[in-house]
């Protein structure tokens, strides 16, 4: 490993590995004398990008020549800038948090998306690992900086990808029960508002996105004629109706999707107490995701026509969660879905197409 890492430095690398050893050494100094506190980020390999910063002012104090090429910048246009002129405004409010972060002894991997000079976005891995002196306080941080945005723009096909082909299987579904069409799209709206509403992470929405598209396909295996029965199903009927939580996780629990699809859809007809199907799981046994989409599922099935019913509406479904608040549905839930009908105005789309 050494041998391959000699064959491949550059005299242009040995440059900058004694460049950094000299600026760690100017740090030190300069936190002895002024308590100033400073942050090296930088890789020391063959391409190596990094910049010194000062962590107070937060003005470039040296630019590796590979960082400022990156950006489409001379070093000597960069130095003396604030690292924040190179980043969205979110963006550098993510970056401070992570620098605070650091100054606090945490070592972590985070993405950031940098702003080149002609305001095209540039994706970047950073690697950060807090510096200490003799005397354990924290002076600074020493961080690598690569460029993901091939890999962020084959992320966005594979997510825009995969996102087709949910959308799809949601209308294949759709498209066996005319009687419950755009069912899925509008648990979906709700699912996704009552997300937002609880403050859920970008990870648990998109999961709840996702799953809340496709969480009847376990339909598919149920007769189109059971499925459409103009009047009340038999105990065989209704058993093969229960099962479709089942064979929807049988279905998709060998798809590496990155959330836990198979699980959310296995779980959305679980309820607090335990008396749901098909395994009787009980509060912290059920996922939030679950739980969210429960939530939903309930409120637009009872709002809307079935074949051995009419629509019971919306009074009917609220006052549903309402009353079972805390006993079959999570309370935290609930709460968020009551106020988005009674204070915000909250609508199903007629059409069913989930306004994401």
């Amino acid at each position: 490993m050494i041998q391959t890492f000699l064959e491949n430095i550059s005299i242009k690398d040995i440059i900058d590995i004694f460049i950094v050893a000299f600026l760690l050494y100017l740090i030190f100094l300069g936190f002895k004398k002024t308590k100033s506190i400073f942050v090296l980020a930088g890789i020391i390999i063959t391409g190596s990008l990094y910049l010194v910063a000062n962590i107070l002012g937060l003005r470039l104090l040296f630019v590796n020549p590979g960082m400022a090429q990156m950006l489409g910048y001379q070093p000597e246009e960069m130095i003396g800038k604030p690292l924040f002129d190179f980043m969205e405004e979110e963006e550098a409010n993510t970056a401070l948090e992570h620098m605070n972060k650091r100054r606090r002894g945490i070592t972590e991997q985070h993405e950031f998306t940098l702003k080149k000079n002609n305001g095209e976005p540039i994706y970047v891995l950073v690697n950060t690992s807090p510096q200490y002196n003799k005397e354990g306080i924290c002076i600074g941080s020493l961080a690598g900086i690569s460029d993901i945005t091939q890999r962020k723009h084959d992320e966005i096909k594979l997510n825009r990808a995969m996102d087709a082909t949910i959308r799809t299987i949601s209308k294949m579904i759709d498209a066996r029960d005319s009687y419950t069409s755009g069912h899925q799209g509008r648990v979906t709206r709700l699912a996704l508002c009552i997300a937002q509403g609880l403050g859920l992470s970008k990870d648990q929405t998109s999961a709840i996105r996702i799953a809340a598209l496709i969480h009847d396909i376990g339909k598919i295996s149920i007769p189109s004629e059971i499925l459409a029965k103009p009047s009340a199903l038999s105990d065989i009927e209704y058993a093969l109706i229960k099962g479709h939580p089942q064979i929807g996780f049988d279905i998709l629990k060998d798809i590496d999707f990155p959330y836990p699809i198979a699980d959310i859809i296995l779980q959305h007809h679980e309820r607090i107490n335990g008396s749901g199907y098909p395994n009787g799981l009980k509060n912290k046994e059920i996922l939030l995701e679950a739980k969210v989409i429960s939530v939903a599922d309930v409120v637009e099935a009872m709002s809307s026509h079935r074949p051995y019913r009419a629509a019971l509406g919306i009074d009917a479904a609220l006052e549903e969660i309402g009353k079972n608040r805390g006993i079959l549905y999570d309370p935290e839930v609930v709460d968020v879905c009551l106020k988005l009908f009674q204070e915000k105005g909250f609508e199903f789309n007629p059409a069913g197409t989930p306004r994401l």
